[in-house]
């Protein structure tokens, strides 16, 4: 997926149809020159080299780096939100 705003993942029921969660449409990073990697996992980092080593054995030099590794998920105290109710969850991804 493109880059996404994960604050509205939890009002995707109160969303418009047709109502787009990603932070950019796919033509900005076209415009901008932005390369969008998608289905690659990075297993290993070279910082004195600057590269990237890939899951698939791709490599990837760097001038810049930026490690964006998330956050957790708030754990609700409301009744039900521990495990006991199958309908009661935190969303962190589209799928």
């Amino acid at each position: 997926e493109l880059p996404y705003d994960r604050t509205l993942l939890s009002k995707m029921i109160d969303l418009p149809k047709g109502m787009e969660l990603a932070l950019r449409p796919e033509p900005f990073y076209e415009l901008n020159d932005i390369e969008v990697w998608r289905g690659r996992e990075v297993v290993s980092i070279a910082v004195d080299k600057k590269l990237l080593h890939f899951l698939d054995g791709g490599e990837l030099a760097y001038d810049s780096l930026i490690l964006a590794s998330g956050g957790v998920a708030r754990k609700r105290t409301i009744p039900g939100a521990g495990g006991e109710l199958s309908n009661v969850f935190s969303l962190r991804t589209l799928e």
